[in-house]
């Protein structure tokens, strides 16, 4: 499958009672660069799969016996992704 790294999508697939900024202790930014790549382009995909694939994650952690997305997990929209790896990190 191909994913639209423009798409967005709330890591864990989340109800949005637990997604909103305001509320959110935990904040994923997806930054969807491949400008450095040289030989096989496709890293400004992984976000967008990085998001997709959570929404098939177990919610409870074993190791801290809790369910941490309670605490808010609020996902930005993608980056629009500057030029040069310079401005990719001054803007993260």
């Amino acid at each position: 499958m191909i994913f639209d790294h423009k798409q967005s999508l709330n890591f864990g697939g989340l109800p949005a009672k637990y997604t909103a900024l305001e509320n959110a202790q935990i904040v994923v930014i997806p930054v969807p660069y491949d400008g450095t790549s040289t030989w096989i382009k496709g890293a400004d995909h992984g976000p967008a799969a990085i998001l997709e694939a959570s929404t098939n994650m177990e919610l409870y952690d074993i190791a801290t016996d809790s369910q941490l997305y309670q605490l808010g997990i609020y996902t930005a929209p993608p980056m629009i992704i500057p030029d040069t790896p310079e401005q990719v990190f001054q803007s993260v």
